[in-house]
């Protein structure tokens, strides 16, 4: 029995070892993908306020435009393309309105009260007109049947 115990510790200190091997490389990757991610997280709030800044500074540029104050060419060119973005959200923004006056004028669609199942008009009649031509076809063995499945008479 001793030497099964002797087998488990021998089991037990390679264990242990291995774990302490390991934990040694895990720390250090550890540290340094936190240091990754704070340098990233900085990183991306910079680039979150240049781009706010880079919105207000067209919105001033835009503002300037609107007062005829923009000489530059390459600015001017920019604002006449915002002029015609916005001249189509205006077309469409008055499609829309107009579209939703149309929709609010229809009359609702009523609501079905009963349960009862709708029946289309003639369903009586397309029974008794299968009858009939169930006992048209027995009568007739060949002309008008070979014409029902696409085919010419022989």
């Amino acid at each position: 029995m001793s030497k099964v115990w002797e087998s488990i510790n021998k089991s037990l200190e390679s264990l242990v070892s291995f774990g302490r091997r390991q934990s040694r490389l895990v720390g250090p990757r550890l540290k340094l993908e936190k240091k990754l991610v704070q340098l990233r997280n900085q990183r991306h709030a910079l680039v979150r306020q240049r781009n706010r800044l880079f919105l207000q500074m067209g919105a001033k540029v835009y503002s300037l435009h609107q007062r005829d104050k923009v000489k530059n060419a390459d600015l001017l060119a920019l604002c006449k393309q915002a002029d015609e973005r916005v001249a189509k959200i205006e077309e469409l923004v008055e499609q829309i309105e107009a579209a939703q006056r149309e929709f609010d004028a229809l009359e609702e669609i009523p609501e079905i009260e009963s349960d009862e199942p709708l029946e289309a008009e003639g369903a009586e009649d397309t029974e008794s007109e299968a009858t009939v031509e169930e006992e048209g076809d027995s009568s007739d063995a060949g002309g008008d049947a070979a014409n029902a499945t696409g085919r010419e008479p022989d």
